[in-house]
C-alpha cells in the first residue's frame, strides 16, 4: 500500500483519461516574441519624470524596499534595495525559468511547462554548453541578440559582455557575482602576472558572439553567467578598450573608474532610471527593452524603513487602546455593567495590525515583501473583504527560500554492529527518521504557510527535484517497514502518533532491538545504543525544535533516549563536531558551490557514508552536463539518500510578497511565480489601474 498523495493522483490520472484525450494532446504554443516598441528618439538625457506614456496608465507602480543606500553601481550595488534599483534598469546575459533550469535558446525563444501551464521564455542570447572529457574542458559558446539596445539607443555587442565578463573577473572586483570564482582558463595567470594581458578562457568570436572555456565542469559556471551586460560606453572607457590588445575599458587590477558611477544606473533593462529624491527612485519606461516596452509608464523604488516605523507605532499605540478598552468592558461586565459601544466599531475601521497593509491599503506602497511572522496572515486576510489572503485590497504570494531545513543521521555513528550501510543499520536509522518526519505534519498545521514541506533533498521548485505529479513520488519515511503506509491524512494527531510508535518499534526489531512485553527496550544489538544525541542551532530558538522535542518524547516510549544538545554554529561546523555528529539540524544553500558529493560524501561531510560506489555515482552526477541525465541521477542520488535513512527532509521557509489589488491589474501579474523566477521577471506586461 503506497502513500494517500499517490493513491489520489492515480486516480485524479484515470479521471483525466476518462473524461479524454484532450489534455494529451494539447499542444502548447509558443508566445510571440515581444518587439521594442520604438515611438521616440532614444538620446541620452531625455527621460523625464513626467509626462503621459505611450498609451500606458500614468499610475507608476510603486516597490517599497527596507533601506536605499544610494549605491546603484550594478559592479558595487551590495543592500537588496540598491540591487532592486539596478535590476529595473538591466538585462541579464542568461535567464532561467520557474524551475531555475537555463534558457539555452533565448533569442528565438523556448517553451517549458509548469503545472500544466506552457511558458515562453525569452533572453538576450543564445547559449550551448559543450564538455569535452579528452581535454577535460567545457566550451559555453554564446550568441546575442543583434537587435538589442541599450536605454540610451546605443546597440549592445559582446563587446559590452567581455566589458562585464573582465570587470566581474578583476581581482579588485569585491561584489557578489560569481563569475571570478569559476575555474575559467588562464583567470589565475591573468591576475597574478603582469604580463598575461587577456584571460585564455574569454575569446572573442565575433561581432555578436564569444566563448567562454573553463578547465572542468561545474554547475555554477551557467549560474555565474547570470550577471547584466553593463553597457562600455557608459561605466567603461572606450579609448581604453582594444580586445585584440589585451585592453578592456579599465585598468587592470583597478576598477575604481567603472565603479565611480553609483548614482544614475543604466542598462538595457526594462526601465530608464531617472532620479533619486527623498528616498524614492523614479523611472519611466524603455521603449527599446527586447522583451517589449513596458505596459506601465513609471515605476517607483521607495524607501520604506522610516515610514513603517511609523506606522508600526501608531498600531502599537491601537493595540495598546484596544487592550484598554476590552479590560475595561471586561471589568463593567463583572460589575455588571454594558460594554463599550466602541468594541462593536466595523472590521472595516479597525487599523490592520500589519505596517505593510496600512501603507499598501492607504496607497503608500504598491508591492512590499515580508517575512511572516506571529498572526500576520489573519492580519492580511481581515483586510479583504473575502476575509481571505488575495482579495479586492490585497494580493498575497508565497516565496520559498533558496534554501532548506533537514535533520541529518551520521551512518557511522547511528548504526548496528560498526557497520554503517548494513539492513539492520539502516532499520535503526529508519526507525528515528520515521518518527521525525511525521512530525512535519504537525509544523505545518502550526506554522501553516511560514514553510513549505519538503519529501527529496532539494528546493521542491527546482527543476532537479521530483514534483508531486511524478511517477512514484513519495512523502518521506512514510512506509513502514514491510512496505505498507504508516499514517494518512485522515488521521489525527493522536493516532498518527500511535501508528509512527509502532512502525518505529518495527524497524527497531528489524535493527536486532529486543522489546519486553510493555513494549520498551529490553535488549540493544551489538555497537548500538538506547541513546543518541540530536544537536539544534540555538536550542529553543530554533523553528525546528518544537518538531524535535516531540519526536523526542515519542522515541522515549520505546525506550530511546534523544537528547537534544544546544550548540552556536561555530560549534556545528569543529571538525570535532563532524567526527562525532549522530543526529542535527542544519540547512542547505542551493544556489551557489552546492555539490552532491560535497554535501554527503567528502572529508568534511557529516554523513558519514563510506560507500566507494555511490561517492564516485555523486562525483559523477555532478560533473554531468546533459540535463535530462542529469535530472535522472539526481533521482537516484535522492532515492538512495532516502535509503540509507541518513537526511529527513523538513522544509523551505516562505515570506510573501503583498500586492495592491485595488491599483494593480492583477490579472496582468506574472503567474505562478516561484523561488527562481519572481515577478519583476515579467514587469513589462504588468498594468495599473486607470
Amino acid at each position: 500500500m503506497r502513500n494517500k498523495t499517490r493513491k489520489f493522483l492515480s486516480i485524479l490520472l484515470c479521471f483525466s483519461m476518462a473524461i479524454g484525450m484532450a489534455g494529451c494532446t494539447k499542444k502548447i504554443k509558443k508566445e510571440p516574441k515581444p518587439k521594442p516598441k520604438v515611438t521616440v528618439a532614444a538620446e541620452k538625457g531625455n527621460a523625464k519624470a513626467t509626462g503621459k506614456g505611450d498609451g500606458q496608465a500614468d499610475s507608476p507602480i510603486i516597490i517599497g524596499c527596507d533601506r536605499l543606500n544610494k549605491n546603484f553601481n550594478p559592479f558595487t550595488a551590495k543592500s537588496n534595495g540598491d540591487k532592486e534599483v539596478v535590476r529595473l534598469t538591466q538585462a541579464y546575459l542568461v535567464t532561467s525559468d520557474r524551475k531555475g533550469k537555463t534558457v539555452y535558446k533565448g533569442i528565438g525563444g523556448e517553451v517549458r511547462k509548469y503545472k500544466d501551464n506552457g511558458y515562453t521564455y525569452y533572453g538576450p542570447a543564445d547559449i550551448s554548453v559543450q564538455y569535452n572529457k579528452k581535454k577535460n574542458k567545457t566550451f559555453y559558446k554564446i550568441n546575442l541578440d543583434k537587435g538589442m539596445f541599450f536605454s540610451d539607443g546605443e546597440k549592445v555587442t559582446v563587446d559590452d559582455v567581455i566589458f562585464s565578463m573582465y570587470v566581474f573577473c578583476d581581482s579588485s572586483y569585491k561584489g557578489d557575482e560569481q563569475l571570478g570564482r569559476q575555474n575559467i582558463l588562464g583567470l589565475k595567470k591573468y591576475r597574478k602576472k603582469k604580463k598575461v594581458k587577456k584571460i585564455a578562457g574569454i575569446r572573442k568570436t565575433g561581432k555578436y558572439s564569444l566563448t567562454l572555456i573553463t578547465s572542468g565542469y561545474s554547475d555554477d559556471t551557467i549560474k555565474s553567467l547570470h550577471i547584466p551586460i553593463c553597457p562600455l560606453h557608459y561605466y567603461g572607457n572606450e579609448q581604453r578598450y582594444n580586445y585584440k590588445k589585451g585592453n578592456f575599458g579599465f585598468k587592470k587590477g583597478d576598477i575604481s573608474t567603472v565603479c565611480a558611477n553609483k548614482k544614475s544606473p543604466m542598462g538595457a533593462g526594462p526601465y530608464r532610471y531617472v532620479k533619486y529624491e527623498k528616498k524614492i527612485v523614479y523611472y519611466t519606461y524603455n521603449e527599446l527593452y527586447f522583451n517589449g516596452c513596458p505596459k506601465t509608464a513609471f515605476v517607483q523604488i521607495k524607501e520604506m524603513h522610516g515610514i513603517l516605523k511609523k506606522a508600526e507605532k501608531r498600531i502599537a499605540q491601537a493595540v495598546k487602546q484596544e487592550n484598554a478598552a476590552a479590560q475595561q468592558d471586561t471589568a463593567d461586565e463583572q460589575n455588571g455593567g454594558e460594554k463599550s459601544d466602541d468594541t462593536g466599531k466595523n472590521n472595516d475601521d479597525a487599523l490592520n495590525h500589519v505596517a505593510e497593509v496600512t501603507e499598501i491599503t492607504h496607497g503608500v506602497v504598491d508591492v512590499m515583501s515580508k517575512d511572516i511572522t506571529g498572526d500576520n496572515l489573519e492580519w492580511i486576510a481581515k483586510a479583504n473583504s473575502n476575509e481571505e489572503l488575495s482579495g479586492n485590497q490585497i494580493n498575497t504570494r508565497f516565496v520559498a527560500e533558496n534554501k532548506f531545513s533537514y535533520i541529518g543521521i551520521n551512518a557511522k555513528n547511528v548504526s548496528v554492529g560498526g557497520d554503517g550501510g548494513s539492513n539492520e543499520s539502516i532499520a535503526l536509522r529508519k526507525a528515528i527518521a520515521s518518527v521525525i518526519s511525521a512530525q512535519r505534519i504537525n509544523m505545518k498545521e502550526e506554522l501553516s504557510d511560514k514553510v513549505k514541506i519538503i519529501n527529496y533533498p532539494f528546493t521542491s521548485d527546482s527543476w532537479l527535484s521530483p514534483a508531486v505529479e511524478d511517477k512514484n513520488y513519495n512523502r518521506a519515511y512514510s512506509d513502514s517497514a514491510d512496505g505498507g503506509e504508516i499514517y494518512n491524512d485522515d488521521m489525527s494527531d493522536e493516532e498518527r502518533n500511535m501508528a509512527t510508535v509502532e512502525a518505529a518499534q518495527k524497524y527497531l526489531e528489524k535493527a536486532g532491538y529486543k522489546f519486553d512485553e510493555n513494549g520498551v527496550i529490553g535488549s540493544v544489538p551489538e555497537k548500538a545504543s538506547k541513546t543518541y544525541r540530536i544537536m539544534i542551532e540555538n536550542g529553543r530558538k530554533n523553528m525546528l525544535y518544537p518538531m524535535v522535542k516531540k519526536s523526542s518524547e515519542l522515541l522515549e516510549k520505546l525506550g530511546i533516549e534523544l537528547k537534544i544538545v544546544s550548540v552556536s554554529k561555530k560549534q556545528m561546523m569543529s571538525k570535532k563536531t563532524i567526527k562525532n555528529a549522530q543526529l542535527w539540524c542544519a540547512k542547505t544553500d542551493t544556489s551557489y558551490g552546492f555539490r552532491l558529493s560535497r554535501k554527503y560524501t567528502s572529508q568534511k561531510s557529516m554523513f558519514g557514508m563510506k560507500m566507494p560506489m555511490f561517492s564516485a555515482y555523486l562525483k559523477k552526477t555532478d560533473e554531468t552536463v546533459r540535463a535530462e541525465r542529469k535530472k535522472k541521477t539526481y533521482r537516484k542520488a535522492f532515492n538512495t539518500i532516502l535509503e540509507q535513512a541518513v537526511e529527513v527532509p523538513i522544509c523551505q521557509k516562505q515570506r510573501i510578497i503583498m500586492f495592491s489589488a485595488s491599483r494593480i491589474k492583477m490579472d496582468t501579474m506574472t503567474k505562478d511565480t516561484t523561488t527562481y523566477y519572481d515577478w519583476i521577471n515579467e514587469i513589462q506586461n504588468v498594468e495599473m489601474k486607470e
